[in-house]
């Protein structure tokens, strides 16, 4: 069978089906004028059977004497986000059939000159598997635009209300569309953990409060953040409040999921960058390279590093690790003055490259640093590092003793980045550095399993000059020379604090007789509560404030600082 046009319905069948629809959705005083619409809808049907066009792959479907017959009205102006459909374009319902996938249950072809008929078909009673509609089915609305690329678009239809229609499927059933739209389907695929977010289509919803926005996420989401605002529904936190389309964004999942954001692109795709640091989101539908977008200011470009990622482009530094910047990411960008960027049509591109993967195989006896939100981009010059060998690592430690960044040498002819992750405040284990922290260093040397201490020299061209993390910190290393100099860490067969999460109280235990200083911080540095103590202490939390804290335990010899959460 060459599409829907070579099906034949008897003169007896539709004659049936006119009764049909008479008599389930119309009203008795507008019986003829109705059944002269019919008569009308099927003459065009029988029309376009006569037309010689092909199906597109993937809407061929199976007849049966189960009907619901739609007229498009040519008014009805089918459009892209204003872009009017062009003749020769296919306009579809689908179902979902037994393997829940979308299935096409009745097409017809925009002609321009006339209203589209189409005839949905119900499920077949008599063949085996689901191949058509069931009663009370929705109605699942594509567009199939040859003039764009082959492309599939989802629509969405208005109905003229004196023919009973609630988008879904009846046998019998007549409808006319009035008016038709389709859109861009733009599913972001967000990663667990953190992550940046942005779409190149704006949000359906309206107003776009932000809760109603980020629903479809369901309790994977945990918290999203712009430079200056935070939703954080679970610590009963919004700041934000609506979702700006063409903004970028820093999120936390619990588990990878699917933002839904069907609608038309935004309608600006240029991107103002102040002075140092900015969320950039990626206003287009393809993969560009990140040369592409930041050639015309490059010297105003100071680095772009991977939001939760270790993903870096630092131009004066000769260092890239980031090449594509993907649709649905956001990611922060450092200039050295206000300046813009701007998108340009897919079309515009020489190609459309696949992200680069980077994986850290790690080979050493450290932990895997655990990719945060919040992170301090660190460059090893190729001079500095002509004492190590590719393959060897260099890697960042908190007080803890923690790894909180690590990097491998592929080439050490070439200048290494290293991306230090800070400590995540919405999680209980201490998993990265606290801001001001101090940061220790070592080299893994992979040819004789040595570690090594590392005394790290930082340029004073840099502002984060000083060996202390900073979010968003960018440093350069002028020297290393490797020692066994330091702080060491009290380790966790030293130390115990619990209960954690603590309700009135908690308890710390140390396994020595060394007399130690403690210092409670709240997630702004403040201290609220200092104290000294021997062996074990047991500290009245009970007047504080839940939330994230910080235990800082300390003597002239050995350091941790640990994270506390009150609930």
């Amino acid at each position: 069978m060459k599409g829907f046009y070579f099906i034949t319905i008897s003169v007896a069948l539709l004659f049936s089906f006119s009764l049909m629809a008479q008599n389930e959705f119309l009203q008795q005083d507008q019986e003829s004028k109705k059944s002269l619409e019919i008569q009308k809808i099927l003459a065009q049907y029988e029309q376009n059977q006569m037309l010689d066009n092909d199906l597109p792959l993937g809407w061929e479907y199976s007849t049966s004497d189960k009907v619901h017959i739609i007229s498009i009205f040519i008014s009805s102006n089918p459009n892209l986000c204003e872009v009017p459909i062009e003749p020769g374009d296919y306009i579809g319902v689908f179902y979902i059939d037994d393997n829940g996938e979308e299935a096409c249950g009745g097409a017809g072809v925009w002609t321009g000159t006339a209203n589209v008929p189409l005839v949905a078909y119900g499920d077949d009673s008599y063949t085996a598997g689901k191949d058509g509609f069931t009663s009370g089915d929705e109605l699942l609305w594509r567009v199939y635009s040859y003039s764009l690329g082959e492309l599939v678009f989802p629509a969405t239809p208005d109905y003229d209300p004196s023919y009973a229609s609630n988008n879904k499927f009846y046998a019998g059933g007549l409808s006319i569309v009035i008016e038709l739209e389709y859109f861009y389907d733009n599913n972001i695929s967000i990663p667990s953990g953190w992550s940046g977010v942005s779409s190149y289509t704006k949000t359906s919803s309206f107003p776009p409060i932000i809760g109603n926005v980020l629903s479809p996420l369901g309790d994977k989401f945990v918290l999203l953040q712009d430079m200056q605002k935070l939703y954080y529904p679970g610590a009963g936190i919004n700041t934000m409040f609506i979702w700006t389309n063409g903004k970028g964004y820093k999120i936390k999942l619990t588990d990878e999921a699917t933002l839904p954001m069907m609608g038309c692109p935004v309608d600006e795709t240029s991107v103002s960058l102040s002075s140092t640091w900015n969320i950039c989101p990626v206003l287009s539908k393809c993969n560009v390279l990140v040369s592409d977008i930041f050639n015309p200011i490059l010297d105003k470009l100071i680095v772009i590093k991977e939001i939760g990622g270790n993903k870096i482009y630092w131009p004066d530094m000769g260092i890239q690790t980031l090449y594509v910047f993907e649709p649905g990411r956001a990611y922060y960008v450092a200039v050295s003055q206000n300046t813009s960027i701007t998108y340009g049509d897919c079309q515009s591109y020489k190609s459309h490259p696949e992200p680069v993967e980077s994986v850290l195989m790690n080979n050493t006896p450290w932990n895997t640093p655990a990719k945060t939100g919040a992170s301090h981009t660190i460059a090893f010059p190729a001079n500095v590092i002509q004492s190590l060998n590719s393959g060897d690592y260099i890697a960042a430690f908190n007080a803890n003793g923690i790894c909180v960044g690590m990097s491998q040498i592929a080439d050490a002819t070439q200048a290494l980045p290293l991306t230090v992750y800070g400590d995540d405040p919405y999680t209980a284990e201490n998993d990265g550095m606290q801001d001001g922290g101090e940061m220790m260093f070592r080299v893994y040397k992979t040819a004789s399993h040595e570690v090594l201490n590392v005394d790290i020299e930082f340029s004073g061209n840099f502002t984060n000059s000083n060996g202390f993390f900073a979010d968003n910190g960018i440093s350069v290393v002028s020297a290393l020379k490797l020692s066994a100099t330091g702080i060491s860490a009290i380790g966790s067969d030293m130390l115990e604090i619990f209960p954690n999460p603590a309700g009135h109280a908690v308890n710390i235990m140390m396994n020595t007789d060394e007399r130690y200083n403690l210092s409670l911080q709240n997630l702004n540095g403040q201290q609220v509560m200092v104290q000294s103590f021997t062996g074990q202490i047991t500290l009245d939390v009970s007047a504080l404030s839940r939330g994230v804290y910080f235990i800082e335990i300390s003597n002239q010899h050995s350091k941790n600082i640990s994270k506390l959460v009150l609930k």
